[in-house]
């Protein structure tokens, strides 16, 4: 008997009718993604580019479903998923989530790192240890309260990336903690670029793709889950993260 014309052939029909059925959404609508520099931004005819967005864009692509590509404020998203359960967003932190709103497939894994001023000298974890004015950028504090080198020490808080680097050339900061990546991307076109050092690797966060609860083993939501993880493990996902900001430089 072929898998055509067996038992297989109807279980995707069965598996749709039952999430009628059961009142579950069926139909997969967005996939959201913050709308925050370097992340993503808007060209002038309107396009989505950045790293957020196509890394979207070749999960899209990838997993064959037709989902609509859109950017909006972190906070808005959260509540877009409680509202439309059957949307996804990439880019969430691991940890306790909002109610409604689940992770689905494998973290990718963001490493966090630690920057200074060229002239000061090498950003070693025993100097780093010893600085006194360390900036992280506004939400993202409570990320890094377990650091041991951060727990007996205050953290400033700065609005952005672009603002802690500012601080640190102009010496108000020494150093400032944040995703490797956003760094980079700020610093490849910073006029500023050649006043820092070599980054300090502190920690490692993860990124997660989310969806709504009543939606996480849907049809799509388990596609979107396998190509997902098979991005991270086959290395594409970095590779589109480093190809992007390479062409930012």
């Amino acid at each position: 008997m072929s898998i055509a014309s067996g038992p297989l052939r109807w279980s995707a029909p069965i598996f749709f009718l039952l999430f009628l059925l059961l009142g579950l959404p069926v139909q997969a609508e967005e996939l959201l993604i913050p709308d925050i520099s370097p992340w993503s931004h808007r060209e002038a005819d309107g396009s989505l580019t950045g790293p957020a967005a196509l890394i979207a864009q070749k999960l899209i692509e990838r997993s064959g479903l037709p989902l609509q590509l859109q950017a909006m404020p972190a906070r808005r998203i959260v509540a877009y998923l409680q509202e439309h359960g059957s949307s996804f967003a990439l880019g969430f932190p691991g940890g306790d989530l909002p109610s409604g709103i689940i992770q689905i497939g494998n973290p990718a894994r963001v490493p966090w790192v630690a920057i200074g001023r060229r002239e000061d000298g090498p950003l070693t974890a025993e100097r780093f240890a010893s600085l006194q004015k360390v900036g992280v950028s506004r939400g993202a504090v409570v990320l890094f309260r377990d650091l041991p080198s951060l727990r007996e020490r205050p953290i400033i808080e700065v609005e952005n990336v672009e603002a802690g680097l500012k601080m640190v050339a102009a010496k108000r900061l020494d150093a400032y903690l944040g995703r490797q990546v956003t760094i980079e991307a700020y610093l490849s076109k910073s006029e500023d670029r050649d006043l820092f050092g070599d980054s300090l690797f502190c920690s490692e966060g993860n990124s997660y793709l989310v969806t709504g609860t009543a939606f996480k083993d849907s049809p799509a939501a388990q596609t979107l889950t396998a190509t997902w993880n098979a991005m991270i493990l086959d290395g594409s996902l970095r590779q589109l993260l480093k190809d992007s900001f390479s062409s930012a430089r």
